[in-house]
């Protein structure tokens, strides 16, 4: 699992809170397209998902959530619609919080939501100063090659000048004799 599937997760943990997590299942599809030999491997994923103390789904399971395969199957299907038939409803973080007069922004939902943001400014920010600072050198070193470019371009037209002034003197003698 990935970064944006881990913040994923916070974000649902931030609007379920801690208390309705044990209504959370977590169902993994494709076990019936699963070859036999790659089974082992992918059950061993999947108890890393539930079990690595503190990460991915493991605190969902340690709240009371479930795990349940669906194997494209009438029977897992039914399995898994029975398990949330079984769930009492109880009310969401947010719901709660937002029922006792909080706005959106100051539920823990809102707050996760603002640190990402911020975060996110906060490395676009910087991506900006970087390119502004690149784009500074750019120019600069434009500008030197420029300057380079004009003062050979100035030195030549110098010579060329030089080469008329030196021509109109030479016409004005064999005019003047």
């Amino acid at each position: 699992m990935g970064g944006v599937s881990l913040r994923n997760l916070r974000m649902f943990r931030k609007l379920c809170g801690e208390d309705a997590l044990e209504n959370v299942v977590v169902v993994t599809t494709w076990w019936d397209d699963v070859p036999e030999e790659d089974r082992e491997t992918m059950e061993k994923r999947e108890n890393e998902l539930m079990k690595t103390p503190g990460k991915f789904f493991q605190p969902l399971i340690a709240a009371g959530g479930q795990f349940l395969r669906h194997d494209n199957t009438e029977g897992s299907a039914r399995r898994i619609v029975e398990t949330f038939l079984k769930n009492h409803p109880i009310a969401l973080q947010i719901q709660i919080e937002m029922s006792n007069g909080k706005t959106l922004e100051e539920t823990a939902a809102g707050s996760e939501l603002a640190a990402e943001l911020k975060k996110l400014v906060d490395k676009h920010s910087k991506e900006m100063k970087n390119l502004k600072e690149e784009m500074t050198v750019a120019i600069a070193e434009k500008d030197e090659a420029l300057k380079k470019e004009m003062e050979a371009e100035r030195s030549k037209m110098q010579k060329e000048i030089a080469k008329w002034e030196e021509q109109k003197k030479v016409g004005r003698r064999h005019h003047c004799s």
